[in-house]
């Protein structure tokens, strides 16, 4: 059993997790900016909606 090899093998498998982690919280982030614009959005057209009422 080589200790060098899974060493190396066990790092890798980290940074796999490690930016996997990253782009599951990149994403939620970017789904929370992107819902936070929508609801702006749709509160600013009922706003307009009222002003013509």
């Amino acid at each position: 059993m080589n200790f060098n090899v899974d060493l190396e093998l066990l790092i890798k498998i980290l940074t796999v997790i490690y930016m996997s982690l990253m782009i599951v919280d990149l994403s939620i982030k970017m789904s929370e900016k992107a819902i936070e614009f929508f609801n702006r959005k749709n509160i600013y057209l009922n706003y307009k909606k009222k002003m013509f009422i």
